[in-house]
């Protein structure tokens, strides 16, 4: 953008004010341009943080059901001392 510098003896007050609502348009315009860009890159980063959560739920949710499993199979293997020396076999 390019601000003019007006010679006060040549140039119209109303070719001052044209300008300056040129300008003043301009920058609406890039204004309006800059807010869609940014609201584009927001949306943006909202959808790869969906697919983030969406893989670490994913991940949380595989770990549960490994310490689940580690957990039964700990539980099936070690029994209180009494089910040993009174059920040997069970």
């Amino acid at each position: 953008m390019k601000i003019l510098k007006y010679d006060n003896k040549q140039t119209s007050l109303r070719r001052i004010v044209e300008d300056l609502k040129t300008q003043q348009t301009q920058l609406v315009r890039s204004f309006e341009e800059d807010q869609h860009t940014s609201c584009q890159r927001v949306s943006d980063a909202l959808s790869d943080l969906e697919l983030y959560a969406a893989k670490l739920q994913t991940v949380v949710r595989r770990l549960d059901n490994i310490t689940e499993t580690l957990v039964q199979e700990s539980d099936a293997r070690v029994k209180p001392w009494y089910i040993r020396i009174f059920c040997p076999y069970s």
